[in-house]
């Protein structure tokens, strides 16, 4: 096995991108991602300052409104939404007070959903203020009745959200468009919660009437192909859960990072009690610093698409043997770590999120450092071993390198090639192989 330096991986990993970009034929925030569906000028919706779409200053209501609230309704056992707010509350009101009274008053307990969802979905009120009126509305019927005539593309978009179908703000394969009998939006339903997880996407046609009709669909499949951070022994399986599988997946990978807190608090440890030099211990607690930095931005992004960070649980476990920390560290380390740096490179130069570019310019380059940490590890580690515990050592690594060519040709939805710029199975394939070669 090559035992690459930091400096000879952070050169390494940006020319395996380059290299497998090329093969590919793919450029700047491109990517095999392409759908069958007809996406010709739709436009994507903006994200609010919050991330989500702010749906209500962009609604056109056929009667005008002095104000208008989505309130989350906190009783439902899911998690608690995000309320948005629109108007001057009470502005034509003939008794400002009562009003004003009236709309603190509401305290929704049933409320609709909107988009699509995983598992426990947050639910809103819609309150409805005119004058001396405060009318408090609960189901997505009565919504989308104030709404119609569908005169707007955030209408329509809103129409859509309330029947069950997400539209992800500004990303590709997503937006709407106005046409001659309505508009047309793109949205996603998930349709399998389950391994694989599984979404569609859709063409839908909205008339002015609200009527939704499919107009074109096709299937998006992933795995979770999450390959970032050290995993620490004991991790107990737990599945991230949000509105979309780019909110899921995004969940997972914060909820690994948070896991990697633990894996460099026990490497540093057991290191220690070792006999490590000082250089590695100081270099696992600068990673354990990084992936706690790591874990809070990945799970802002979560929460921006809906997401639900769950905490990560590690059982305790046993002291461990110089063999059992140098293979932990060949698979965990020196091949996952590794490749998740490598996977970060691409996610920084193909995502279509911005803002996941830019994290993933840090996340990847403080996972680089990481990865020449197990390599420096060992380094220290392997010689210390008899030539048995060597070669169980080695054939671990290459049996997980194996694992890890061999799993990079499962399918990957479109929404996660888009959003967050993970390699499709094409990409994946071509990164793993060339990884394999490099430090196998």
């Amino acid at each position: 096995m090559s035992l690459p330096s930091s400096r000879r991986l952070t050169q390494l990993l940006p020319s395996i991108v380059a290299a497998s970009a090329t093969a590919l034929g793919v450029s700047g925030c491109d990517s095999d991602g392409s759908t069958p569906i007809d996406t010709t000028g739709f436009e994507p919706v903006a994200c609010s300052a919050e991330g989500g779409i702010d749906f209500l200053n962009q609604l056109v209501l056929p009667v005008p409104v002095d104000y208008l609230e989505l309130r989350p309704v906190a009783s439902n056992g899911g998690p608690e939404g995000d309320a948005q707010k629109a108007g001057d509350p009470c502005a034509t009101a003939t008794d400002l007070q009562a009003c004003l009274a009236a709309i603190d008053a509401v305290t929704p307990q049933e409320g609709f959903r909107l988009g699509d969802c995983v598992d426990f979905c947050p639910e809103y009120a819609l309150i409805v203020n005119a004058g001396d009126a405060v009318d408090v509305l609960t189901t997505p019927e009565d919504a989308r009745s104030r709404v119609v005539p569908v005169d707007g593309p955030i209408d329509a978009v809103f129409v859509v959200e309330l029947a069950g179908y997400t539209v992800t703000c500004d990303a590709e394969a997503r937006g709407v468009k106005e046409v001659n009998d309505g508009y047309e939006v793109l949205a996603s339903r998930i349709t399998s919660a389950c391994d694989p997880v599984e979404t569609t996407l859709y063409r839908l046609h909205v008339a002015s009437t609200g009527e939704i009709t499919e107009l074109e669909s096709a299937v998006e499949s992933s795995d979770e192909g999450s390959c970032i951070g050290r995993r620490p022994v004991g991790l107990v399986p737990a599945r991230a859960r949000g509105r979309n599988v780019v909110a899921a997946h995004l969940a997972d990978v914060a909820r690994l990072e948070a896991a990697s807190v633990f894996a460099f608090d026990r490497l540093e440890a057991e290191l220690r009690e070792h006999g490590a030099p000082t250089r590695l211990l100081r270099a696992a607690r600068r990673a354990r610093a990084d992936e706690i930095r790591h874990a809070a931005v990945v799970g802002a992004l979560a929460r921006r698409y809906g997401g639900a960070v769950p905490r990560p649980v590690v059982e305790a476990s046993p002291a461990r043997d110089l063999e059992s920390i140098a293979k932990e560290n060949a698979v965990e380390g020196c091949v996952r770590e590794a490749y998740g740096a490598l996977v970060g490179t691409w996610q920084s130069r193909f995502a279509g999120d911005r803002r996941v570019r830019a994290a993933m310019r840090t996340i990847a380059r403080d996972e680089t450092r990481h990865a020449a940490l197990s390599f420096a590890v060992a380094a220290w580690v392997e010689p210390r071993l008899g030539r048995a515990a060597q070669r169980r050592v080695a054939e671990a690594r290459r049996d997980e390198l194996a694992l890890l060519v061999h799993s990079a040709a499962r399918p990957v939805s479109r929404a996660l090639v888009s959003a967050v710029g993970l390699p499709d199975a094409r990409a994946a394939t071509e990164l793993a192989r060339r990884f394999a070669d490099a430090v196998g």
